[in-house]
Formats: C-alpha cells, sequence, structure tokens
C-alpha cells in the first residue's frame, strides 16, 4: 500500500472513530516574507500508522510555488499531499488547508476535529521528530568532507 493510501485508510478510522486529527510543524516560521512560506505537517496518528512517512502533508503557499516552479523550471502537478494555498501564513490556514485535502480525498463526510498543537506537545519519537533523533550526528560529521576542499582557492 502507498503513503497517501495508508494515509487515507487511517484517516477514514480516525473519523470513523472520532479521533481529533492532532497536527504540527517544526519549522520556525517567524520570518515569512512576501507571503512566501511553505510547511510540513505532521500527524503523529497517521506518521505512526503509515511508517514511511516523516511527515503528513505539505502546505505551500502560491507564491512560495510559484517562486519555485520559476527557479527550478518545474512543471509537475504538486504531489498527493501537497496542499497549495492563497493565503498569509497561520494555523488556522494550514487546519483549513488539511480540511479542504480531507474533503477533496473522499473524506469529506466525516466531522474531523483539526487540532493544531504545539511541537512540544507531539510526541517526541514520531514521524520526522523520530527520523531527527534517530540521526547519528557525531557518524554524519566525522564523513562529512571539509568546506575547504569544494572551495576553489585561486
Amino acid at each position: 500500500m502507498d503513503s497517501i493510501e495508508c494515509m487515507v485508510k487511517t484517516l477514514e478510522k480516525m473519523g470513523k472513530d472520532n479521533v481529533p486529527v492532532l497536527i504540527y510543524y517544526a519549522e520556525d516560521m517567524s520570518d515569512i516574507k512576501d507571503n512566501m512560506w511553505s510547511v510540513d505537517v505532521m500527524c503523529d496518528y497517521v506518521n505512526n500508522s503509515c511508517r514511511s512517512m516523516a511527515w503528513t502533508w505539505t502546505v505551500v503557499s502560491k507564491e512560495e510555488d510559484k517562486a519555485y516552479r520559476e527557479e527550478f523550471d518545474d512543471h509537475l502537478p504538486l504531489a498527493e499531499y501537497e496542499i497549495l494555498v492563497d493565503e498569509p501564513f497561520s494555523d488556522e490556514v494550514i487546519c483549513q488547508a488539511i480540511k479542504c485535502w480531507l474533503s477533496d480525498n473522499g473524506l469529506g463526510n466525516y466531522d474531523f476535529d483539526i487540532v493544531m498543537i504545539d511541537l512540544k506537545d507531539a510526541a517526541p519519537y514520531s514521524g520526522y521528530i523520530r527520523e531527527l533523533t534517530e540521526r547519528d550526528i557525531d557518524e554524519e560529521l566525522s564523513a562529512a568532507v571539509p568546506l575547504d576542499d569544494y572551495v576553489d582557492s585561486d
């Protein structure tokens, strides 16, 4: 089963069981410029059920998407987990974007309670956070190539 199929099945179960959709993000969103922003949103219940997922959705402003597509000459459609919005960043906008995604993916008949939680209230070892904590930073640093090896010293 692919990630999106797993997400939808898990969310359908959550809808049937009236489990709230607790979401959060790890990015610092305090310095947004020109309405250009993107945030990876996690839902531990979904991420833990669909083990291959580090995050659940990516919510992207239209301005950020436009700039990215122009810079990288990218004409591909959005990924199934990406949600495009034309609003300034806020937790409410993120929650509404998730609610729309649920409806667009056949889950609109459930009365989901979408709740933004603080990162510190998220389960400490799930999804993206677990992936980060499992990294061996000392090993990565020892395998790293010094920047001076890449810089031309002419």
